[in-house]
């Protein structure tokens, strides 16, 4: 899975339930994609299906706890548990941004959050959705698509 690394600048009127790590800045976030199914492209709209898992992982020192407890090195929290973990953490609010209104199916089972020992997140999470693509078809039936994903931050920029 290909990664790569997005900038988050702080604005302290931008966050209402919790902050980034201040002493942690920048926050880099390593945002994945694996495309699990590709059910529909429609070239005359510009829009195609997919299933895809989109992962974020993020360090956030806050979250970090003594593993010589219980030896235990992270803690996994999946489905139901997953968004009670998130309503308590910072996270990068990280979207698609050639989604088409909201996924079709982002089951509550379908993520799981992941907190290592040192305060290492991960958050995978499953959607199926319409997404918008440039197609060009002049040399159609020979022709070569790209179906991209566009990924922003609408709380967080560079420019912010």
């Amino acid at each position: 899975m290909r990664g790569f690394l997005i900038w988050l600048l702080l604005a302290p009127w931008a966050w209402a339930q919790a902050e980034p790590p201040r002493d942690s800045l920048p926050v880099w976030v390593s945002v994945g994609l694996s495309v699990g199914q590709i059910s529909e492209i429609q070239e005359t709209t510009g829009q195609f299906t997919a299933t895809c898992d989109l992962r974020l992982a993020w360090q956030d020192p806050r979250l970090a706890f003594a593993d010589s407890r219980r030896g235990e090195r992270r803690r996994e929290f999946g489905g139901r548990r997953a968004l009670v973990q998130l309503a308590k953490m910072w996270d990068p609010g990280i979207q698609i941004s050639n989604l088409r209104g909201a996924p079709l199916v982002e089951q509550v089972v379908d993520q799981t959050i992941w907190i290592g020992s040192d305060g290492q997140v991960e958050w995978i999470r499953r959607l199926r959705g319409s997404f918008t693509a440039n197609y060009d078809t002049a040399n159609f039936p020979l022709d070569r698509q790209s179906l991209t994903f566009d990924f922003l931050s609408a709380e967080y920029n560079r420019h912010s």
